[in-house]
């Protein structure tokens, strides 16, 4: 049996299936995962949150529809979906901007704008790429904290 370790971007793209291992299994901790094509769950249905490095934001959509795009893909009614974002937009002090396209935002608006993006669909587990090695000390602090706070308010796994 050959072991073979990946990078944590792999890992992560293997958690998301974005990518998929041939003939192989992820493992973490306790928890184990064999991969098969025909097993493979719609990735709105995984409870999975992804916030990546580069922060992958649409830019032709608003923050709002930004994160109504996931909730888009659960079948969520427009109800459920409004609620969930004021809530989401709230926590991360982001609700007076719901209307502002990405571009318009500073960096660490857009991180929150990730951040909140990942959460609105209320995952098990949050999976973070580096997300906030782009900001300045002061910032990054201060969004560290916040994700902190969080994480105990909503009580899901941060990775």
């Amino acid at each position: 049996m050959v072991h073979r370790v990946v990078g944590r971007r792999q890992y992560f793209a293997f958690w998301q299936a974005f990518s998929l291992p041939t003939k192989a299994r992820l493992e973490s901790g306790t928890r184990k995962l064999r991969v098969k094509e025909r097993s493979i769950s719609a990735p709105q249905s995984r409870k999975l949150g992804m916030v990546f490095q580069d922060l992958a934001l649409w830019p032709h959509l608003t923050v709002y529809q930004n994160l109504e795009f996931a909730l888009k893909a659960q079948g969520l009614s427009l109800d459920v979906r409004k609620q969930r974002i004021g809530e989401v937009l709230a926590q991360v002090r982001l609700d007076e901007f719901s209307g502002i396209y990405p571009a318009r935002l500073s960096g660490g608006q857009q991180q929150r704008v990730a951040i909140a993006r990942a959460l609105v669909a209320q995952p098990l587990a949050l999976l973070m790429d580096e997300p906030l090695s782009n900001l300045d000390d002061n910032l990054r602090d201060e969004l560290c904290g916040h994700l902190l706070d969080l994480h105990s308010q909503l009580g899901f796994t941060l990775v």
